[in-house]
């Protein structure tokens, strides 16, 4: 389970591509906690149930860096909700028990040295959905999806890094991501 949760979560950063808003409607037994995800039962239950962070929860983000010039030593950083986020995981539910098996093994290392054509092929038939009240969906890949289910008004965002040296400082680097309205 602790490596289906892995999955999850890989997924939700590198997306599928798909262009539909939908809707749908979850019973509240079937609305977890992302903390409590490892303590659902069965693998298949992740197609029968929404995950949700409150404002504020911490969920780890881990970076890869890896170039001939320059990569990533520390590579796990926290990222904080600013609201309550609802993820929703859809998965073929006719998978067999092999399949699911499969899936549960299936380690971070063993997807990140996947070709890209096998990764498309994989990612096919998973979409991890967000929404802001757990019945209106926008898929996790799709930006102007996400932003008719969120009311955002953002125009786009920069990503800027930099590095720079002073005598007090030392050597330093940035990176920075920021949403413009």
């Amino acid at each position: 389970m602790k490596k289906i949760t892995v999955l999850f979560f890989i997924l939700a950063i590198s997306g599928c591509a798909n262009n539909n808003i939908i809707t749908k409607e979850f019973n509240p037994e079937q609305i977890v906690h992302y903390s409590e995800l490892r303590k659902l039962k069965e693998t298949s239950s992740l197609n029968n149930c929404v995950v949700y962070l409150d404002r504020g929860d911490m969920l780890p983000l881990e970076i890869s860096l890896d170039t001939d010039i320059i990569g990533i030593e520390d590579e796990k950083v926290n990222v904080v909700a600013k609201q309550k986020l609802f993820l929703m995981l859809k998965m073929p539910e006719n998978l067999s028990k092999v399949e699911l098996l499969e899936l549960e093994g299936l380690s971070k290392e063993q997807l990140s040295k996947m070709s890209e054509a096998d990764k498309r092929k994989f990612y096919a038939n998973f979409m991890l959905y967000i929404s802001k009240d757990a019945t209106e969906w926008a898929p996790i890949s799709d930006i102007q999806s996400i932003k008719k289910v969120f009311g955002s008004k953002s125009k786009g965002g920069t990503i800027s890094f930099g590095m720079g040296m002073t005598k007090k400082e030392g050597i330093w680097s940035y990176l920075g991501v920021k949403e413009v309205r």
